[in-house]
């Protein structure tokens, strides 16, 4: 079984739970807040890495701020992976998404953009 298909089984479990102890648009709009929690985790944990880091990070720290927010961002990636709260597949497409991004800003700074 993916985890794809395991994830949608346990939402559809929750959506029947919700369904039969809520009226069906308090259902609808709760299942609507759960999915989306679930789609801004990765970004909400970045977020705050971030401020936690603008305000607590010392300037003589080991590694600089920016190297560790982009551990931090792989070791959530990671993590997200190992317990299945994403499939390789999403990872895939978001990696395409982040070598498509740099190719275009390499081809921005070989044409003078950032001059």
């Amino acid at each position: 079984m993916s985890a794809d298909s395991k994830n949608l089984g346990i939402e559809r479990q929750m959506g029947g739970w919700m369904r039969a102890r809520l009226p069906h648009a308090a259902a609808e709009f709760v299942m609507f807040g759960l999915k989306m929690a679930w789609a801004c985790l990765f970004a909400g944990l970045m977020l705050g890495a971030i401020i936690l880091t603008a305000v607590f990070w010392q300037d003589g720290a080991p590694v600089s701020r920016y190297d560790f927010l982009v551990l931090f961002a792989v070791v959530v990636q990671m993590l997200l992976l190992w317990f299945k709260m994403e499939s390789w597949r999403e990872a895939k497409v978001i990696l395409l998404f982040h070598v498509t991004g740099t190719a275009m800003e390499v081809f921005k700074l070989h044409m003078g953009s950032w001059d």
